[in-house]
């Protein structure tokens, strides 16, 4: 699977969610992820780029663009989205 991709591409990830209306079952046209990384500022951006670059296999999978949203686990716990309370778990490193 995508997810399972993404998850082998970095190692800092603590959890990945999906949310937003594909996973809402309503029609969509575009596919909204959050991955949670581990604390740290270093290495930020270059696991953001391996995580793009994992999703763009699953971008062709499923036929729709992926917005890619990353937080920390600090930036996670403060619940910063609207939608907090209705995320899909996708993947957790406590798995």
């Amino acid at each position: 699977m995508a997810i399972q991709s993404i998850t082998s591409a970095e190692s800092r990830l603590e959890a990945v969610y999906g949310f937003g209306s594909a996973f809402r079952d309503e029609p969509f046209c575009d596919i909204d992820i959050l991955a949670v990384v581990k604390d740290g500022p270093t290495g930020a951006l270059d696991t953001y780029y391996a995580l793009r670059t994992a999703l763009e296999n699953a971008t062709r999978m499923y036929g729709a663009p992926i917005h890619l949203i990353m937080l920390t686990e600090v930036e996670f716990d403060s619940r910063p989205l609207r939608c907090m309370n209705v995320l899909t778990p996708l993947w957790s490193s406590e798995t």
